[in-house]
């Protein structure tokens, strides 16, 4: 695996002159010096297994920076600085014991036998992964419990109760915490006598112990029957509610109740009390309305086809008329409104078979072959009804495939436990008198087990979409596609990112250790700051620092910005100085504060090329002439103590 990534570099000496030694200068002789050759840099970054083989031939088996110098194919120097990350293979012991089975969704593969598997993968960096698997079957155990009891009820083991004879299943865990499966058969000789009484009352009763209820209420004695057995008399007392009955009433100018002789003459809410079908209070809330005239009564009718009224008018489809009379049932003038429906044909299917002889259709016909028959009949609303018949004769020994599936195990209705794919064959009298074979075929489904190693930052959501941030193994319990449980079981790992700085005098130290680093400039919008990749950094000019941290696990977090205020030597003798004028036509006046005994001056272009170097010995002030085409240049002045200025100088 090799990821390999080219930064061609033209040396800008605006950015990149702090980077030579403080003797770059004093290293060129001491005359103007123009350069024809131009020296190339050249930044890669390299992700190996192993080890790597640079430009230079040299072999590198740990990471870090390195540099390559090379001559390029113009004869001048190259240099490369290979920022280098070596991977190494691993290989993993995974120790597991299971029971029955040990199924791996991610390998693809299902164990049942005790061995020592290997596995090899590729990792995420692309070198090769081995995992060891050393897996321990253990097996389900089965055992036979034959029980006997006079009365009552049993409790197994697992705390299922069983109250009548039979053959049952239930499942513990043995003492290596697999499966052990009994089979319980289980005879109880006399069961519980249970007997219901029940009584129902109003509003409250006293019973015959003198106890005073008002509520439903069930009470229960035990007594001895004759077989020695519990025998259970359970009274149960009902107490019946008060009937409430809402009644809306509407009436021209009076309205009249039979049943209490009263007679109301205006609208109202009135209540009253008589006695229900089970003899107690039933409160009656009339509502009445003494609307006067004016009542519409509305009357349906349908019909087929057409239909003509009484007036001689046809109609054909869904109709509606208003009617005014003088008067209505309550001595009211109303309106009738009729609503005319047309009622469509109707028509119907019917699927009908036969094993052999006939079949009698709708109009009495006696049919004998298959086929699909058509009849024009009359429904019940008197309109046309068509009936189509789809007819199969049969004939006898149709078979019938039913398919169903399982998890673990199931009892058939005649009792049989299965606990693996079983086909069953039976033989019926269909309803229609043809013989039918029904074929049952009983699938069984696998329970399945998964585990998944994951390792997040920060927090983790997990598959119910909580939030986890404690690293643990965690189980849960689903049900796959068939229906069957599904086990996952989730070892998480949750990584914590210290993103805290120590600041010690200038230098800057993270607090998160064993991990890569890359020190930004806050104040140059989070500019990464070339070869500040250790866990300090000495910062050489005063502003805000942070650091962006990247965890072994690949987790990353920046700290808060740190301000370092340092004042260099450099910073003091650049102040110290006066250049004049700039911009210039190419002469230049230099003043130093004090008298230096060896000072260089050199000149750079746009591009970064050196194009002018000399040396002044025992000034306190220089004359420059600066030579050249009009542009950008950069000035370099240092004294024999190594205190650099660098200033932009623009040639008109």
């Amino acid at each position: 695996m090799r990821k390999l990534y080219t930064i061609s570099i033209l040396c800008f000496f605006f950015q990149t002159l702090s980077a030579y030694p403080s003797n770059f200068a004093s290293s060129y002789p001491q005359l103007d010096v123009s350069l024809n050759c131009t020296p190339t840099q050249t930044f890669i970054v390299v992700e190996e297994c192993e080890e790597y083989w640079a430009p230079d031939g040299v072999v590198y088996t740990e990471s870090g920076i390195y540099t390559a110098d090379l001559v390029s194919y113009e004869g001048c120097d190259s240099t490369v600085f290979i920022d280098l990350t070596i991977f190494s293979s691993y290989v993993t012991y995974l120790v597991e014991t299971t029971c029955d089975s040990f199924i791996n969704i991610n390998w693809n593969c299902s164990i049942f036998n005790d061995s020592i598997t290997e596995y090899s993968f590729t990792s995420m960096f692309g070198c090769d992964s081995t995992i060891i698997l050393d897996l321990t079957i253990i097996e389900s155990t089965y055992a036979n419990s034959s029980i006997t009891q006079e009365c009552s009820n049993y409790t197994a083991p697992d705390g299922s109760v069983y109250t009548n004879s039979g053959i049952y299943n239930y499942s513990l865990t043995n003492a290596a915490g697999c499966d052990s499966i009994i089979t319980l058969d289980l005879q109880l000789l006399g069961n519980n006598d249970t007997t219901f009484i029940s009584q129902s009352f109003c509003d409250f009763m006293v019973l015959n112990d003198g106890t005073f209820i008002n509520e439903s209420t069930i009470i229960e004695e035990t007594h001895i029957n004759s077989s020695g057995c519990d025998s259970i008399v359970v009274y149960q007392y009902i107490l019946l509610p008060t009937d409430q009955t809402y009644i809306s009433e509407y009436s021209c100018e009076s309205y009249y109740i039979n049943d209490l002789g009263d007679i109301y003459t205006s609208s109202g809410i009135y209540t009253f009390v008589l006695n229900n079908i089970w003899g107690c209070d039933s409160i009656i809330s009339l509502d009445l309305q003494l609307i006067g005239n004016n009542i519409p009564t509305y009357i349906a009718e349908t019909f087929c086809g057409q239909m003509t009224l009484d007036d001689g008018t046809v109609i054909s489809g869904d109709t509606t008329i208003q009617v005014t009379y003088t008067t209505t049932p309550f001595g009211c003038d109303s309106t009738i409104v009729y609503e005319f429906y047309h009622t469509p044909t109707s028509s119907s299917f019917l699927n009908a078979s036969i094993c052999e002889g006939y079949y009698i259709d709708p109009i009495g016909d006696q049919l004998t072959a298959s086929g699909i028959y058509t009849y024009n009949l009359t429904n019940v609303a008197g309109c046309d009804s068509i009936i189509t018949l789809d007819l199969q004769v049969l004939g006898s020994d149709v078979p019938t495939y039913i398919s169903q599936s399982f998890c673990d195990q199931m009892i058939l209705d005649d009792g049989t436990v299965i606990f693996e794919d079983t086909i069953i064959q039976e033989t019926y009298v269909s309803s229609t008198g043809c013989d039918s074979i029904l074929i049952y075929q009983y699938d069984q489904l696998p329970v399945t087990t998964t585990n998944i190693d994951e390792i997040s930052c920060e927090e983790y959501f997990d598959l119910n979409g909580n939030v986890i941030t404690t690293s643990g193994i965690y189980f849960y319990n689903l049900t796959n596609v068939m229906g069957c449980d599904s086990i996952i079981a989730l070892d998480l790992v949750i990584v914590e990112v210290d993103e805290t700085i120590t600041q010690d005098g200038t230098t800057l130290i993270a607090n998160e250790a064993d991990a890569t680093y890359q020190w930004v400039n806050c104040d140059n919008n989070n500019e990464p700051i070339l070869n500040a990749i250790q866990q300090s950094y000495t910062p050489l000019t005063t502003g805000n620092y942070a650091v962006i941290i990247t965890t072994i696990e690949g987790c990353e977090n920046i700290s808060e910005c740190t301000e370092s205020n340092i004042v260099s030597n450099d910073e003091i003798f650049e102040n110290s100085l006066t250049v004049f004028p700039n911009p210039s036509s190419g002469e230049l006046h230099i003043n130093l504060s004090e008298r230096s005994d060896n000072t260089s001056v050199s000149i750079f272009n746009a591009l970064g090329q050196l194009t002018q170097t000399k040396i002044y010995r025992n000034q306190s002030s220089i004359d420059f002439n600066l030579n050249g085409a009009s542009g950008l240049y950069l000035l370099l002045i240092e004294n024999e103590n190594g205190d650099r200025a660098e200033l932009k100088i623009v040639k008109e």
